[in-house]
Order: structure tokens, then C-alpha cells, then sequence
């Protein structure tokens, strides 16, 4: 899986890039093994930064996310705990959907 992280009005260190990407590897590896690539971009709006996170799956999914937060670390946290929700979402969708199949051939 390819995996970007960049920034926006303003530089990131080498260490929270490597946070970030090993942050973002766990969250999107977690609820699939068929990531294509991952991203998030940092961008400092004001007081606020704001985190832009997404992940492109074999199946041709495309999941984005949004977070805001008074430091770089909150709006990353935010953008994770959201994409990953959409990911559970897709996860429990596709496993419901199996197991129904499942039961009506068996009727």
C-alpha cells in the first residue's frame, strides 16, 4: 500500500510523518488487506489544522475522511476515528451481505 502524508502551509517532522503514515497503515490495514493507497494532508486553517484522510481499496471503494483540531496529533486522531467508522461500516455491510446469501441457499 502506498501512503502520502503532506502538508500544507506550513512543514511536518520527519517523526510525527512517520507517526502519521504508520498511524494511517494500521488504521485502513485493520478492516481490509486490499488498500491500493492511503493519504492525508495537513493543512493549518487559522488557529485550527485540519487533517484530510482517505483510502483507496481494491474493490474501487474510495473512503474520505475529515478531521479539525487545535494541534496536528487531535486532527489526525479525528480523521482516523472517522475513517475507520466508514471502514467498519463497509466491513460489517459486506459481511452481512455474505452471510445472507449464505442462509438463503441453504432454504
Amino acid at each position: 500500500m502506498r501512503i502520502q502524508v503532506s502538508a500544507i502551509h506550513f512543514s511536518l517532522g520527519d517523526s510525527f510523518r512517520t507517526h502519521a503514515e504508520e498511524r494511517l497503515a494500521g488504521a485502513v490495514s485493520k478492516y481490509t488487506e486490499r488498500a491500493v493507497d492511503a493519504s492525508v494532508t495537513f493543512v493549518k486553517d487559522g488557529q485550527e489544522y485540519q487533517a484530510d484522510a482517505s483510502a483507496h481499496l481494491g474493490s474501487g471503494l474510495l473512503v474520505q475522511a475529515q478531521g479539525r483540531g487545535g494541534d496536528v496529533r487531535a486532527s489526525l486522531e479525528q480523521a482516523l476515528e472517522r475513517l475507520e467508522k466508514q471502514l467498519r461500516r463497509h466491513k460489517r455491510r459486506i459481511k452481512d451481505h455474505h452471510s445472507n446469501t449464505r442462509s438463503h441457499r441453504s432454504a
